[in-house]
């Protein structure tokens, strides 16, 4: 996984995979592909499939939706941002800052 071996080498916390996102009365909202449960930030790659299939869209924005209601903080990766892991380093940190990580 490119952006794990990238967030990791940044010096930043280590990430937890695949976190489970439930909300207040228990049901499943989402398992994201890496994240920090303690700061709730997480990060979600969105391959092509995400942008390109109608479906996928409007389940990504539900999902998102009800992950900010419940507080959580969600840093969206496509492939071009891998291709600026400066830039992609710098966003993870801040999102973790603004959550309260000592970064």
């Amino acid at each position: 996984m490119q952006q794990w071996d990238l967030i990791v080498d940044s010096g930043l916390p280590r990430p937890k995979t695949q976190v489970y996102v439930f909300d207040r009365e228990g049901k499943f909202i989402a398992r994201s592909d890496m994240g920090w449960p303690k700061w709730k930030v997480l990060v979600e790659y969105e391959g092509l499939h995400h942008w390109s299939d109608r479906v996928q869209r409007a389940r990504d924005l539900e999902r998102y939706a009800h992950l900010e209601a419940l507080g959580w903080i969600v840093v969206r990766v496509g492939v071009e941002l891998l291709n600026r892991p400066a830039e992609l380093i710098s966003r993870v940190r801040e999102k973790l800052r603004v959550a309260g990580a000592p970064v």
